[in-house]
């Protein structure tokens, strides 16, 4: 008897679906990414998240782009196919012309990761209605065939001409602040930053600086939405120097440095393996490098100042480290944060450089806090570098292993290039340091010196000529003592002028500080007083809720303005002022604070062509500011029925003219010239907290004067001819001349 054939098949559990989903994807980070790449793929120019109510465990993520979208046959042989190979039958997209990110086919079921519940919108332009699909994860069990699980279409009216959204509902993790700004971080620095090398150019494939491809970020929170925003990188630009490299087609491996703080310009070094050898499965590998050193901007000669060096060390505890771009696309976790995966973490930090004649070793940091930079990989089959499974790293090989050698070696080779002239910068810091003298101290050296001539020779061998010409000798020695006198009684006043100087810098210094750290609390606090305001229904708590609403206001004003000064004060170029915009800026940065002082601010109207000579940006902020501040003491004390502030501009032949003018108690006609004097204060020691006695120093209109006289301007109590105010304050300042206005318009 002829035995039958029998013929079996593969069946697929619909187990499957969870290890392809939460087993398969190894963060959210990697999840949320590759739901992007499937956007770039599709041709969308914008890709928006949404995290919606994701404090807790249930919430939502929408997902929405404005690609292509999908027909019922992409949908169903792409979308609902597992592993399906539409990409790597078209790795080329339609519209755009970019190489597609995936090729596995498995991308999809990262919505299986994030949350239990997907629904798939998406229309084409040609395409009448929108198809849905609403995926029920948790249907997916073991032990049930997968192609029994089934999924209705159901088509629905457009949302828009095309593109495709994706809604997870009832996430599975809890997305907090912070771990929303990480995911961001991260799809922001999913595609590669630039293209380094010709086969990247010609492959065009993806690069941040393509600008038909945009990620926005929300967070949704009762009701209030709010944008995630990303860190501004344009300070990489400022780096001590950078290093960037590649292989050659020889297998060797080329080291470039350029450092316009230390004028080195593609200084090239040549990098081979520890073998002396070839890198031969290191082809199409590029590197770029951004490296600094912080706490000491005198090494950078390129503009950079304190503060943004500061902010480039916080950033580091963020985004510092050496990532891998792989075809355009980053892998994970290369360059994370304490993702050591170069070993640079465990180096030491001395290096031996030759100087002269002489070796010397001596401790500069390289460690990946001190870089931020990525590689380039551009190996589109696959052949030396391949992504596991999990889209977490490259699949360890020899390709591999060569390339953290050659990017090893090739940072320690950079580094030591730059090692002698950060030698000699930081040898000469320190002679500075032993030689400097403070001026305090060099005030005092010849105070004693003047102490010293006067006691010894009263008057000193110049005497002699002054007897010579008809003068008596006797009388001459009192003359000189008394200069003496007059010049030490000065130094002991520039003396206790600098004390107090001192003072308000390390003042100014913490201000600066406070105001960069506290910058962003307002916006957060507002937030969330709006959503509990939202919430409540008892009358006196909103009311009280809104009064608290009303000083983060305040507060959000004032930190805004001080921001602002210190970040111009940052800059040290002059430019020409146009004195209208600096007051309309002033009037609209404390117009909270009017109001909560019951201050009335007005202006004798726009005024146009008020431009000043060149000056400082800031030093406009620390007039009006201080001006304010006087007259509102002056308010205080006098509590007139309606407190009236009024600013007037205009134009006096060759200068301009600012008058401050207030109904406060006045300035006695005895004080008009004291109150410029330094020290000058109406304040007193019996103040009710030493920041009062501070902010009386007596400094404040002394300081405007000097900035004033500075450039050949003038401040005075002028005569007031404006009815109803007992102060004005006038500054005149000379106006730019033609030539200048038109740098400034340039």
């Amino acid at each position: 008897m002829e035995e039958k054939e029998e013929l079996i098949s593969f069946s697929v559990d619909a187990g499957i679906i969870n290890r392809l989903g939460k087993e398969l994807i190894g963060r959210a980070e990697t999840g949320v990414s590759e739901l992007i790449k499937n956007s770039y793929d599709a041709d969308a120019s914008l890709v928006s998240l949404n995290f919606i109510d994701s404090n807790y465990t249930g919430g939502q993520l929408i997902i929405e782009d404005d690609g292509l979208g999908m027909t019922k046959e992409e949908l169903i042989k792409g979308f609902m196919t597992l592993s399906s190979t539409s990409k790597v039958h078209n790795p080329i997209s339609l519209k755009y012309n970019r190489r597609k990110a995936g090729k596995k086919g498995i991308g999809r079921f990262a919505t299986q990761f994030l949350g239990e519940k997907l629904t798939i919108i998406t229309q084409t332009e040609e395409s009448d209605l929108a198809m849905k699909v609403v995926i029920e994860w948790n249907h997916y069990e073991i032990d049930k065939e997968l192609s029994s699980v089934t999924n209705k279409i159901d088509y629905i009216p457009k949302e828009r001409v095309c593109g495709t959204t994706l809604i997870i509902d009832s996430l599975r993790h809890a997305w907090s602040v912070a771990q929303i700004k990480r995911v961001f971080r991260y799809v922001s620095d999913l595609l590669q930053p630039d293209l380094l090398s010709k086969d990247s150019q010609d492959l065009n494939i993806a690069s941040q600086g393509d600008d038909t491809f945009l990620v926005e970020c929300y967070r949704t929170e009762n009701g209030l939405k709010s944008m995630i925003v990303d860190i501004n990188k344009v300070l990489y630009e400022k780096a001590l120097a950078t290093i960037e490299g590649n292989i050659g087609n020889d297998g060797i491996g080329i080291v470039r440095v350029n450092s316009s703080s230390f004028g080195i310009k593609d200084s090239e070094i040549s990098v081979l393996s520890d073998k002396d050898v070839p890198y031969d499965d290191l082809r199409n590998v590029h590197f770029k490098l951004y490296y600094f050193i912080y706490d000491r901007p005198d090494y950078y000669k390129n503009g950079i100042n304190r503060l943004e060096l500061n902010s480039i060390e916080e950033l580091s505890t963020l985004q510092s480290g050496i990532r891998v771009y792989r075809n355009g696309f980053r892998v994970l976790p290369y360059g994370e944060v304490g993702d050591d995966w170069l070993g640079l973490d465990r180096k030491r930090t001395r290096i031996e450089i030759e100087l002269e004649d002489s070796n010397i070793t001596f401790n500069i940091p390289y460690t990946n806090k001190n870089f931020f930079g990525f590689v380039e990989i551009v190996d589109n089959s696959g052949e030396f570098f391949e992504e596991t499974a999990s889209r977490e790293g490259l699949i360890e090989n020899s390709a591999l292993s060569d390339l953290k050698n050659f990017l090893r070696k090739s940072v320690i080779a950079g580094v030591r290039r730059i090692a002698p002239f950060v030698y000699t910068e930081k040898t000469k810091r320190e002679q500075q340091r032993a030689d400097k003298k403070s001026l305090k101290e060099k005030l005092e050296g010849l105070q004693s010196k003047i102490e010293e001539f006067a006691k010894d020779k009263g008057g000193g061998d110049d005497i002699g000529d002054y007897s010579e010409n008809g003068g008596d000798e006797s009388e001459a020695k009192p003359d000189v003592k008394s200069l003496f006198d007059d010049i030490e009684s000065e130094i002991g006043d520039i003396l206790d002028e600098l004390a107090m100087l001192r003072i308000l810098a390390t003042l100014g210094l913490t201000i600066g500080e406070f105001t960069h750290e506290i910058i962003q609390f307002p916006i957060f606090f507002n937030s969330k007083i709006k959503s509990l305001i939202l919430r409540e229904t008892d009358g006196d708590k909103i009311n009280n809720l809104n009064q608290i609403l009303d000083k983060v206001n305040h507060l959000d004003t004032y930190t805004t303005y001080f921001n602002l000064a210190v970040s111009r004060n940052a800059d040290r170029e002059l430019e020409v002022i146009d004195l209208q915009r600096v007051v309309r800026l002033f009037i609209e940065s404390t117009s909270w604070d009017f109001d909560h002082e019951g201050i009335l601010i007005e202006t004798n109207g726009e005024k146009y062509g008020l431009y000043t000579v060149p000056m400082h940006p800031s030093e406009w902020h620390s007039i009006l500011l201080n001006l304010y501040t006087n007259s509102k003491k002056a308010l205080r004390r006098a509590r007139p029925v309606n407190k009236r502030i009024k600013i007037i501009l205009g134009i006096d032949e060759d200068n301009l003219f600012l008058e401050f003018l207030d109904n406060g108690d006045g300035i006695p006609p005895e004080n008009k010239d004291l109150i410029f004097q330094p020290f000058f204060t109406t304040a007193t020691s019996n103040s009710s907290s030493n920041n009062e006695y501070i902010v009386g120093s007596g400094l404040g209109l002394k300081i405007i004067r000097d900035i004033i006289t500075d450039y050949k301007g003038d401040i005075f109590v002028a005569s007031n001819n404006d009815e109803g105010y007992s102060t004005c304050i006038r500054i005149e300042i000379p106006r730019a001349t033609n030539e200048q206005i038109l740098r400034y318009e340039d």
